[in-house]
């Protein structure tokens, strides 16, 4: 994975676990589109709202498996675990997570995310 990549995975991966509004507007391209491990589909103000509307986060760790760079495009696949909650209710699991970033006048962020439902135990 290149550097630049990395160093995006990485602070996603601590705006997603601090909760931070900021940083995550700043890794955000401005088309960013995200579908939800239960299928929903959210754009950039949506995904950044979900903090403010009742998203808890104890913990999110995210393990990288494969990268591939193309030119300007960048797919990351990996692994989250998580520790949350939303609205009262609990959201832990450990999901696949592919992560779409697109280097923009010179700058990597993150054009759209994709989270498979809970992965099951013993699936690796």
């Amino acid at each position: 994975m290149s550097a630049e990549v990395e160093d995006v995975v990485r602070r996603w991966e601590a705006a997603e676990a601090s909760g931070d509004d900021a940083a995550t507007a700043g890794l955000l391209a401005d088309d960013f589109l995200a579908v939800g491990p239960v299928g929903f589909v959210l754009d950039g103000p949506a995904w950044r709202r979900r903090h403010r509307d009742g998203l808890r986060v104890e913990s999110v760790t995210l393990a990288v498996g494969t990268t591939r760079v193309r030119g300007d495009t960048a797919l990351v696949v990996g692994v989250q675990d998580q520790r949350a909650s939303y609205g009262g209710h609990r959201a832990d699991g450990r999901f696949r997570i592919t992560l779409v970033l697109r280097r923009d006048d010179g700058r990597w962020r993150v054009l759209g995310l994709h989270l498979s439902g809970p992965i099951p135990e013993g699936v690796a």
